[in-house]
């Protein structure tokens, strides 16, 4: 029987080194029985808000937010208020709110 043919990969994979690399990205406590809150993103704790929910999708495939679909369908059915909407728009600054606002809620932007 022959023997397999050497690696031509110079540098064998070195499991220790690859849990020390996503360490960071996994809970540091294991499945338990019974439910106890658990951060499972710590890790995106020293970002903002929005750039933790990017981060976060970014390394597990996730989507952080609805589309912009589903915003408008909530908005119709009255689950998002006009007022919500108002301090949503006024927080982020945007001039000619009124203009955003309504461009937003058309089905002109996809």
């Amino acid at each position: 029987m022959e023997s397999p043919p050497p690696s031509s990969h110079s540098d064998p994979f070195d499991l220790s080194l690859a849990i020390r690399r996503v360490a960071h990205w996994l809970p540091t406590q294991g499945p338990i029985k019974d439910f106890v809150h658990h951060n499972t993103l710590h890790a995106f704790q020293h970002l903002s808000f929005h750039d933790a929910v990017y981060a976060a999708s970014q390394l597990y495939g996730a989507k952080g937010y609805l589309n912009l679909f589903a915003y408008r369908e909530a908005y119709r059915a009255s689950r998002i208020s006009p007022s919500a909407l108002n301090r949503a728009v006024g927080a982020r600054g945007i001039p000619e709110k009124t203009t955003f606002q309504k461009k937003m809620l058309s089905d002109e932007i996809r």
